[in-house]
């Protein structure tokens, strides 16, 4: 079974996104247990949505850094 998870990190006071791949397999170990994270669904459409959503702010930002310098010329 493959999930494609998506990573969020805010925690810095700014935005860390990657994505990758996970395969997930029977543990080898008979008494492993567990711990820590949980693994979220996310489609493919999602990243898109968030990927073209975070370079419009880049692009809007850009474009508003270039007006301003535009206008103090």
């Amino acid at each position: 079974m493959m999930y494609l998870a998506g990573l969020f990190d805010d925690s810095q006071g700014y935005n860390i996104q990657n994505f990758l791949q996970i395969v997930i397999a029977e543990s080898a170990l008979p008494d492993h247990i567990p711990v820590g994270g949980e693994l979220v669904s996310v489609s493919k459409q999602e990243i898109m949505i968030q990927l073209i959503k975070t370079i419009s702010v880049y692009l809007a930002t850009l474009a508003c850094v270039i007006l301003i310098i535009k206008k103090m010329l």
